[in-house]
């Protein structure tokens, strides 16, 4: 059991009939040879409870149970097949191996871990019987599942592409239940799903003579793949955590990029991630990353897509890869966002129906290489943008001087003839009005040649805006030894920016564009804690937004920029202690998003509605009286309730957050006009009686 366990104590739940579709048929893994790749490369690096079988003498006996051999041990834990006397069934009993020499926190996970399987009631999960203490050792009777692991079972070898499906769909059913009781696994890979069967067992191994095609006569006996080791499991909302912040937890090889960064905002994401690398597994004899140590597997993951399928299996479905490549995708946003939407995709692929997701094309692959790189990307845009400008720039000056040293020719010329045939003045005439029409071309000409180096510069402008935008997206950038880099960012940019505003005359076209700008300027300056020309960078950008405002009425989405600057310019002043400023910003960016919102209740702008509501509430709390303060504070409570309709986890954590909001307003009213020791004589609760049963 890994040190890094991270457990919610939770009730157990009452036993749920068994899911006829928690079986899959035992058809042979496939045995065409792995493309000639050693099998030592494919070891994984690893973390599970159980490593080897051995004969250790038993530590102990426990008080109803009869220890009939050991299954295996690690670097906590023993398990041993043991019979429940008083029931006669076989059980794995599950016993921390320290015994009274054990930490009080490992105690705790293991006691964690045991609640937390014993409230999962699925055929596809080992079940938990029971748990108790004895001697000093802790313990728990587990569903005894005598077939093995999955990668036991499989041996490093690819399965069929159909079984394989079939073996995923189950295990993602169990996965799927567990979901739906409010619990993250986190630690999915073939070590942690045992392989047990409807009957016996016996003869339940890969065949590899066996066909990988059901129906053609064979009688299989019928799998039934069991997820176990909640050992990493995670609430998916509040609960205990044991875990230490911004440490990694699970097995490298399985790990989602997330997990791998130690972010504690981990949800089903990660299981999707776990079951398409078990799957990838499963079809290619390897997992999607590998390496000589764990640091090497996680960069991996971190920097680079995994080998395509395809590759690896040329004779896999088209389909099926890139079912597997989107679970495997490290944007948690880009994965099948629910289990149950993976499942869905999986048995239209077994059905012979057309899957919903689509392969990456070259645009996205090379979008991706920027998020990925984004300085080389950043010098690189830079670089490109430069030399577009001065080659335009260029271009448009030798032109213009061509034209005009042409122009002045053909004028002087003019002139000569006039002098030298006075005596013919009126082909001097003609001359001449031919000299000045082709001026008048020729200045078309350099026109055209302006509106071309404009359009350059239009080109220049839209790759550096992308190529900050992706840069500032990657949260490594945010950190303190990127200081510098941002300085010298900020100054090419501001330079950038401001030859931008000097020559665009005013112009609408450009107002999006500057206000982008400058709101990532206020962003940067903010990460290098510089609130006040942070301040001044996000009140440049709502000055661009509101022009842009002014010159479109019925667009909401400047008015929406316009607030969004709004609030961050209050937050750089309230940061900076400018409590008045501050309270100002807020109020001018309720002031604009409330008519946007009735009129386009959208929840992007809703939401916005909330967090300048919240935002104007809290700083009420130092400028404003105690019923202003719990007024504005209601009111963004009232729009959050209306958000969270739709209960998505960011309108559930914006929720949450305009509660404590109201609840800090309210705390400081009943504080500062209630009569003196109202609070301390309130009657308890119990004094009224019990709470009313909804």
């Amino acid at each position: 059991m890994s040190d890094s366990t991270r457990i919610l104590r939770v009730p157990p739940a009452p036993d749920a009939a068994p899911d006829p579709g928690s079986r899959v048929d035992p058809l042979a893994p496939a045995t065409e040879p792995h493309n000639g790749a050693s099998s030592d490369l494919f070891h994984t690096l690893p973390s599970g409870p159980i490593v080897i079988h051995t004969t250790h003498p038993t530590p102990i006996n426990f008080p109803g149970y009869e220890i009939l051999g050991e299954l295996g041990r690690g670097g906590m834990g023993v398990v041993y097949r043991a019979r429940q006397k008083n029931l006669n069934r076989l059980v794995a009993l599950k016993v921390i191996i320290a015994g009274p020499h054990a930490s009080s926190e490992d105690k705790a996970r293991f006691r964690l871990e045991a609640e937390a399987g014993a409230r999962l009631r699925h055929p596809n999960i080992v079940q938990v019987h029971d748990v108790g203490e004895h001697g000093g050792f802790a313990y728990m009777a587990l569903e005894l599942v005598e077939g093995g692991t999955l990668r036991r079972w499989q041996g490093e070898k690819p399965v069929a592409p159909r079984l394989a499906v079939q073996l995923a769909v189950a295990v993602g059913r169990g996965v799927l239940h567990a979901h739906e009781n409010g619990i993250v696994h986190r630690d999915l890979k073939p070590a942690n799903i045992l392989i047990g069967t409807e009957e016996s067992l016996a003869g339940a191994e890969p065949d590899p003579k066996e066909s990988p095609v059901p129906g053609d006569g064979i009688a299989p006996v019928a799998l039934v793949p069991k997820v176990t080791d909640f050992g990493l499991a995670k609430a998916m909302e509040g609960g205990l955590d044991l875990t230490v912040p911004g440490m990694a937890c699970g097995t490298p090889n399985y790990m989602a990029p997330e997990q791998v960064r130690g972010s504690r905002r981990v949800g089903p994401g990660v299981d999707v991630y776990g079951l398409g690398a078990v799957l990838y597994e499963l079809l290619t004899g390897r997992p999607p990353f590998v390496g000589s140590d764990a640091a090497e597997v996680m960069d991996k993951i971190l920097r680079v897509d995994p080998p395509s399928i395809r590759k690896v299996v040329p004779t896999l479905p088209r389909d099926l890869s890139v079912i597997v490549a989107k679970c495997l995708e490290k944007d948690p946003a880009r994965r099948y966002l629910t289990m149950r939407d993976l499942l869905d995709e999986l048995s239209r692929f077994l059905a012979g129906l057309a899957v919903q997701a689509r392969p990456i094309g070259p645009f996205e692959r090379s979008c991706r290489w920027v998020r990925r790189n984004p300085i080389p990307a950043l010098f690189l845009g830079i670089s490109a943008c430069g030399c577009a400008v001065t080659s335009g720039l260029a271009v448009a000056l030798a032109r213009s001087v061509a034209v005009e040293h042409a122009a002045l020719t053909d004028a002087e010329r003019a002139r000569d003839d006039a002098d030298a045939l006075r005596s013919a003045a009126e082909e001097a005439r003609d001359q001449l009005t031919a000299a000045l029409a082709a001026a008048q071309t020729q200045k078309a000409a350099a026109e055209a040649a302006r509106k071309r180096a404009e359009e350059n510069l239009q080109i220049a402008r839209q790759v550096i805006r992308t190529t900050l935008y992706e840069f500032s997206r990657d949260t490594r950038f945010e950190g303190p030894e990127f200081r510098e880099y941002r300085k010298k960012l900020i100054a090419s940019v501001r330079q950038f920016r401001d030859e931008v505003a000097s020559h665009s005359g005013g112009s609408v076209e450009w107002l999006n564009d500057l206000a982008d700008v400058s709101h990532w300027l206020g962003f940067l300056e903010y990460l290098n804690d510089n609130h006040p020309q942070s301040a001044a960078e996000y009140r440049a950008a709502a000055d661009a937004a509101r022009k842009w405002a002014d010159a479109f009425p019925k667009d909401p989405e400047p008015r929406w920029k316009l607030t969004d600057s709004l609030v961050n310019e209050g937050n750089a002043l309230f940061n900076h202690h400018k409590l008045a400023q501050a309270e100002e910003a807020y109020r001018e960016a309720v002031a604009v998003i409330g008519p946007v919102a009735r009129k386009h209740p959208t929840e992007k702008y809703r939401r916005t509605t909330v967090l300048a509501l919240a935002q104007l509430a809290n700083v009420l709390r130092f400028t404003g009286t105690a019923v202003e303060q719990l007024h504005v504070a209601s009111a963004a409570y009232r729009e959050a309730l209306a958000v969270a309709a739709r209960r998505s986890p960011e309108n559930l954590r914006l929720l949450a957050a305009a509660r404590t909001t109201l609840t800090v307003a309210l705390f400081r009213v009943l504080t500062e006009l209630s009569p003196p020791g109202a609070l301390r004589d309130r009657p308890r609760a119990e004094e009224f009686g019990p709470d009313p049963v909804d």
